[in-house]
């Protein structure tokens, strides 16, 4: 083993590397959230509220958002809200932040299990400036992968020290303080495990770890037995760790199932599981060194072309021989493929599908280390054998760490806004009905009606792999998307043609109760908004539309005061008050019922919160209703 580097050459290494990081990622600092996940892990739930007694506890003992208990993660977001608010600076900032303190501690701990610092440097920036991994650091609602990667790095630290100190203790007669590092990297994993399920493969990785470079055993050719009774004792000091990981592994295939995160085998068949996998697998080494055409959300496809998935296999079964054939003579190839086979396999797709993605970066988050450590070692020891010069070897290294830079500074940009991100996704495919559909809404959340209902129209027209593919989202917001641009008879038949389909989908029929109140038809619009509620009682936004028409409508016939508060107080209670409009909605309604006191108090908050979310025309509006209030009267449209 060669001499550990001075602390003093890792410090300045550390720095360097957390500067390459910011120059790298500094352009997501100025994005905003994304509507694809943020709305509901930051924006629109309780999380919006901030840090409160009662917001931990329900972090610590619900699933958050609707399918995932991931309590660490949650809590970081209620930090993040007290400190920042809701401007999206500070929530990049804290990504960005884990990412930089990520590649540091895998410097460290890379370093300090194989005592060769630059080799470990290397694969540090390989980490920390690969363009894969911008979209965990990017995207907000990934928090969840870097916190994870987080514990399970430190976890990996304190196992590291645990190690050690069983070493001195064979030397020395016994360490006490072996004890205390066990219990660390145990209260480490439990966070990591608390952060992202996908944890669990981290004793599967120490076992790795055990073999190359701890040696704590050896494979040779001995007999199966001698060989199984000399990693036995290993695996037997990680059961509290194989326990953990089962129990996480079944709470979240428990809560996805339960909540619906997760497809039923029924409408994915085995094979195409299988074959999805490797193809997956294939690609991910692929963009490990060509990362182009990178997506926010890769389309699964039904079938494959043969070829591709022959290419694929191949590749794999290669791959995975080389490791198996050089097990002795070099451990870090079999080390660092199979940490990559290993962590990816949670999230492979074969053993239950998240979505109706073929993959994503995100995944590569936790995985790529292991190749990067495979392909370092190797790299190096070529460049050994023929004899290349130190100088050439680091300026070749810093070559490549220059270009990877410069291209995640590129995809760093892609995250600027909902609409540059799923434009790149289209640029990606064409053929991305996803894209088109969250485009879509983009652009009419900008008012941008004409391109937002061409974008549905794609993602419709694009064929369906399978039934959860089909975007009913797409298919309501271009019904939408068509009564507002004037077509509404056009509109009301897309809503039609997909309750014929899907009777009692409430999405459908809120979105149809909407295009009827534009069109001015309330009594079939109030029918639609109820019906909704029937399917969904929880509905927020269909509650908030009938109030307001119960509250606000021109014509007395469709007003009904006590009605209108009842809708609109459950509204804000699901919301938990944290929606200007809605509150907005509730201050009409205590207005329509005689309740001016109460009128004036909720439209001051609405005022407040339109204020503090920098909804400029929502709090002007609310001012002049807040005026009518005060003058005792209720506020009733086309007045």
């Amino acid at each position: 083993m060669a001499t550990p580097a001075k602390t003093s050459t890792k410090i300045l290494i550390s720095l360097v590397l957390s500067t390459a990081i910011f120059a790298a990622f500094w352009p997501v600092l100025q994005a905003d959230f994304v509507n694809f996940d943020d709305p509901q892990y930051v924006e629109a739930s309780r999380i919006s509220e901030g840090l409160t007694t009662e917001n931990v506890l329900w972090a610590l003992t619900r699933p958050h958002p609707s399918m995932n208990w991931q309590p660490v993660t949650t809590l970081s977001y209620l930090v993040d809200v007290q400190v920042f608010g809701l401007k999206p600076f500070g929530h990049h900032l804290v990504n960005l932040l884990v990412h930089s303190a990520n590649a540091v501690l895998l410097l460290w701990l890379l370093d300090r299990l194989t005592r060769s610092f630059w080799r470990s440097a290397f694969v540090a920036g390989l980490f920390a400036l690969h363009p894969m991994h911008v979209e965990p650091v990017a995207w907000i609602s990934s928090r969840k992968d870097v916190l994870c990667l987080l514990f399970f790095l430190l976890s990996t630290w304190f196992y590291a020290s645990y190690v050690e100190r069983i070493k001195e203790g064979s030397e020395t007669g016994g360490s006490r303080r072996s004890a205390a590092c066990y219990v660390l990297a145990l209260c480490c994993f439990v966070a990591a495990l608390m952060s992202k399920a996908t944890a669990v493969t981290l004793p599967f990785v120490w076992l790795l770890l055990d073999y190359w470079p701890l040696e704590r055993f050896k494979i040779s050719a001995t007999s199966l037995r001698k060989q199984v009774s000399g990693v036995w004792p290993l695996v037997r000091g990680k059961i509290p760790f194989f326990l953990l990981a089962a129990f996480f592994a079944g709470l979240g295939s428990y809560l996805l199932a339960k909540e619906g995160g997760t497809q039923n085998f029924g409408d994915i068949p085995l094979s195409n599981r299988v074959v999805n996998g490797v193809v997956a697998y294939a690609k991910y080494l692929g963009k490990l060194f060509w990362p182009a055409d990178l997506s926010v959300f890769y389309p699964r496809l039904s079938s494959w072309p043969t070829w591709q998935l022959m290419v694929s296999f191949l590749l794999l079964f290669g791959c995975t021989t080389l490791a198996m054939v050089y097990l002795r003579r070099r451990p870090y190839l079999f080390v660092g493929w199979f940490w990559f086979v290993g962590t990816l396999f949670p999230v492979a797709g074969i053993v239950h599908q998240l979505g109706g993605h073929a993959m994503a970066d995100r995944y590569a988050y936790i995985a790529y280390p292991g190749l990067f450590i495979a392909f370092t070692w190797l790299t190096v020891e070529i460049f050994n054998r023929i004899n290349l010069a130190a100088p050439v070897i680091a300026a070749m290294g810093i070559a490549v760490s220059g270009i990877l830079l410069a291209l995640t500074n590129l995809q760093a940009r892609v995250w600027q806004n909902s609409e540059t991100l799923f434009r790149h996704a289209l640029a990606a495919n064409k053929n991305n009905a996803v894209a088109h559909n969250y485009l879509g809404s983009a652009l009419m959340r900008q008012g941008r009606l004409k391109e937002a209902e061409q974008h549905f129209a794609d993602a419709l027209r694009i064929p369906a792999e399978f039934p959860f593919a089909q975007l009913k989202d797409a298919q309501i917001n271009y019904g939408v998307a068509l009564a507002r641009n004037g077509k509404v008879d056009e509109g009301m038949n897309q809503l039609f043609e997909l309750l014929r389909k899907r009777p009692n989908d409430e999405d459908a029929h809120y979105g149809l109760g909407l295009i009827l109140q534009e069109k001015g038809d309330l009594a079939a619009a109030i029918e639609q908004y109820q019906e909704a509620l029937r399917l969904k009682p929880e509905d927020a936004d269909a509650l908030n539309n009938l109030a307001w028409i119960r509250a606000a409508n021109g014509k007395a016939i469709f007003r009904n005061g006590e009605e209108a508060v009842r809708l609109a107080e459950r509204a804000c209670e699901i919301t938990r008050s944290r929606t200007a409009v809605m509150i907005g909605t509730l201050a009409a309604a205590y207005a329509e019922a005689g309740r001016f006191e109460e009128a004036i108090a909720a439209a001051e908050r609405a005022q407040s919160v339109a204020r503090e979310l920098g909804l400029r025309e929502v709090a002007e509006k609310n001012q002049q209703l807040l005026e009518l209030y005060k003058a005792r009267r209720a506020y009733h449209e086309d007045q």
